[in-house]
């Protein structure tokens, strides 16, 4: 049988630009998974380990509210705080991921959700990354702050925080020596005007400001 060479050349041409498409179709179809893996990678958040500051906290009660807010949120711990409020105690914990902020207030009793607030936050990759490796720093125990804010300011710690990125604890103190006379009969006077407010250093220890 004798081939029309027409033909062949024409199914010869449509075969390679049949192949081509398809070649190019594969090619951008590697592309786009490509670029979606690489910002799936950009956004997804890595677990970044807390031991090491909830040791330092010495808290169990703490260490569970923390689980507790990362439960709720996927990001990085930036502060946790214990506050007394109208004759009850809360912790409030601060979770931050590379889109969004987390902030969770729990009864310190049984860890139980008293408020929530999520917001989107603008991409920071050098202040996430600092947040992470202030994981890694080995810092004194709350206990030793505490007695170290005892010492600077007096009276007795009412409430504390920890802020990771900063590398500091946070107390308040109620100062007997700010405390308002027994003689007198101001009831302006608030308890407020007796606490102070005391930073200490978290990695050396120092005080670094107080506020009365």
């Amino acid at each position: 049988m004798k081939f029309n060479k027409n033909f062949l050349i024409t199914g010869t041409v449509a075969s390679a630009l049949l192949l081509g498409a398809c070649g190019g179709n594969a090619s951008a179809n590697d592309d786009e998974n490509t670029k979606g893996s690489e910002a799936s990678a950009n956004t997804e958040n890595t677990s970044v380990d807390a031991s090491n500051i909830l040791d330092a906290l010495g808290d169990d009660k703490a260490a569970e509210a923390v689980q507790t807010a990362q439960d709720n949120f996927d990001g990085v711990l930036e502060s946790i705080s214990f506050e007394e409020e109208n004759g009850k105690n809360y912790y409030e914990v601060n979770l931050e991921s590379q889109t969004e902020e987390y902030e969770v207030t729990l009864d310190a009793e049984d860890l139980s959700v008293v408020e929530e607030d999520r917001e989107n936050e603008d991409s920071n990759e050098r202040s996430y990354n600092k947040l992470v490796d202030a994981h890694e720093e080995d810092i004194i125990s709350l206990q030793e702050a505490e007695d170290k804010a005892v010492e600077e300011a007096g009276g007795e710690v009412t409430d504390w925080q920890y802020d990771v990125d900063d590398l500091k604890y946070e107390f308040e103190v109620i100062n007997s020596d700010h405390s308002s006379n027994d003689d007198d009969d101001d009831d302006d006077d608030d308890d407020d005007d007796n606490n102070v407010d005391v930073e200490i250093n978290a990695v050396n220890g120092e005080l670094v400001e107080i506020d009365s």
